[in-house]
């Protein structure tokens, strides 16, 4: 069933260069989408248009079938929790007051917080196994750490749609996995569905269901992983020459183009 629908997307920030261009694609409940591409490829833009932290140019984004634009964002937060690369945190909380801010679109303000939602968050800090630094202060951990908090208050706020850009970039690759495979899981049988840019092509390949590429700002192709990791694709997107190994991984060689 399709939750999010993009329909030939534009966004410039100097009205004459377009930074995304005639972008369209879908997304399901239970799937796992990539978004990537070169630096420069319109990604992060394209990211913060499908958020609604910026309004496209032209084009429409649909949320259940309804303009993004229609929602507030207190809506908005009920349906899609959103993680970035960098983040600077400068709030006076331990980890486990800063996991239960994820609950803030389904509360009222000074709602007292329920005793189901603290069991809740003590249990998502241990799947993402952040639990063990609960009682640290968010801002005196390392930057893996903090990915791995901010994913278990994204997950708090209870999303349809989880939205990541570069969101585990500095996580080590054990834990990575380890995550990764916990978001596959709530896909398959929770229904969430996980947008989200990465870098490391190997685990795109590994985890996707489908892929989006950008070069240049303009969509290059959506499909299946299959259908996107082809013997070209590496070339036409990053310059480079690389391989597929069959249910493995992606191998670039040293070869630049």
């Amino acid at each position: 069933m399709e939750i999010l629908k993009v329909h030939e997307l534009n966004f410039s920030y100097d009205g004459k260069t377009q930074a995304v261009s005639d972008v369209s694609f879908n997304a399901q409940f239970g799937e796992y989408i990539s978004i990537i591409g070169s630096n420069g490829s319109g990604k992060s833009t394209l990211f913060s248009l499908l958020c609604g932290h910026r309004k496209p140019h032209g084009g429409k984004i649909f949320l259940y079938d309804k303009p993004l634009d229609n929602y507030k964002n207190t809506d908005i937060a009920k349906i899609i929790s959103v993680i970035y690369q960098k983040n600077e945190i400068n709030l006076q909380y331990n980890c486990f007051e800063f996991v239960l801010m994820g609950l803030y679109p389904h509360r009222m303000r000074f709602e007292k917080i329920t005793n189901a939602a603290l069991s809740r968050a003590e249990e998502i800090m241990d799947i993402t196994d952040t639990l063990k630094f609960a009682e640290k202060q968010i801002n005196q951990i390392s930057g893996g750490e903090t990915q791995r908090v901010l994913l278990a208050k994204a997950l708090m706020q209870q999303p349809k749609i989880l939205m990541m850009d570069e969101a585990m970039s500095d996580i080590d690759a054990a834990v990575k996995i380890k995550l990764i495979k916990l978001l596959r899981k709530k896909a398959e049988h929770e229904g969430l569905c996980i947008i989200a840019i990465h870098h490391d092509l190997s685990l795109v390949y590994r985890y996707s269901d489908r892929v989006l590429t950008l070069k240049n700002g303009k969509q290059h192709n959506f499909g299946s992983t299959g259908q996107v990791f082809n013997d070209e694709m590496p070339q036409n997107i990053f310059g480079i020459k690389g391989e597929v190994i069959k249910n493995k991984g992606f191998l670039i060689y040293d070869n630049i183009y």
